[in-house]
């Protein structure tokens, strides 16, 4: 069965129009700019409609497995910064050529020797140059670090916050065991009045090891769902 358009008409049917990516025909809304094509589009929330070139590498991150786990990011940058650092010893301006070629420069101005002049003139641009990209090279170097320093900060936190869930994880299941052993213990005694005993003895221990506001119950307690 063919999709329609579906768009409500002036005569107060539906359109039967055959409709375009969005849903709609061209005379119902389906010429219509949307998402990052849409001149007011600033980028602000999250939009349905994701650019097509995009798709395929937005799937890919979200089937990634963990989007949060940043080790490869990292990686990624320390193998840039290798290879910045490596371009720099393949290359690079040579500062005492530099200097050799200026003064040589001066020289054949005073002889008036017009070809050494550009000879010169052109083994100074050649040197500029290269030392121009040898000051792009170590700025990248550092946008590269600040970004890999960000990127391994993020994963400390990550790797703090799990660790803290783990911990807390640990002593929920804690005091569930013990809450357990209690009850258990409790169902044992048949004399009420040992019952009330052995309640307080074990809340007052237990206000001695971790206090009174992790008592259950007491109004400052952290309560768990």
């Amino acid at each position: 069965m063919k999709k329609k358009c579906g768009a409500k008409t002036r005569a107060g049917g539906k359109c039967k129009k055959a409709p375009m990516e969005n849903g709609r025909c061209r005379l119902h809304g389906g010429m219509s700019l949307r998402g990052m094509a849409h001149p007011n589009y600033q980028g602000k929330g999250y939009s349905r409609y994701v650019p097509k070139p995009l798709e395929p590498a937005i799937t890919a991150f979200l089937e990634s497995g963990d989007p949060l786990d940043l080790i490869q990011p990292i990686a990624t940058w320390e193998g840039r910064i290798d290879q910045l650092l490596r371009s720099l010893e393949e290359g690079g301006a040579d500062w005492a050529d530099l200097a050799a070629q200026w003064a040589g420069l001066w020289a054949a101005t005073a002889a008036k020797d017009g070809e050494r002049v550009g000879d010169h003139r052109k083994a100074i641009d050649a040197l500029l140059k290269s030392g121009l990209a040898e000051a792009d090279t170590w700025k990248q170097i550092r946008e590269a670090d600040e970004t890999r320093r960000k990127l391994i900060d993020s994963e400390d936190k990550k790797r703090d916050r799990r660790r803290g869930w783990m911990r807390a994880e640990e002593i929920r299941y804690q005091n569930n065991a013990l809450r357990l052993a209690v009850v258990e213990a409790m169902a044992l005694i048949d004399d009420p009045k040992l019952q009330r005993k052995v309640r307080t003895f074990i809340a007052e221990r237990f206000i001695q090891v971790v206090g009174p506001a992790a008592l259950p119950g007491s109004a400052t307690a952290t309560r768990e769902d």
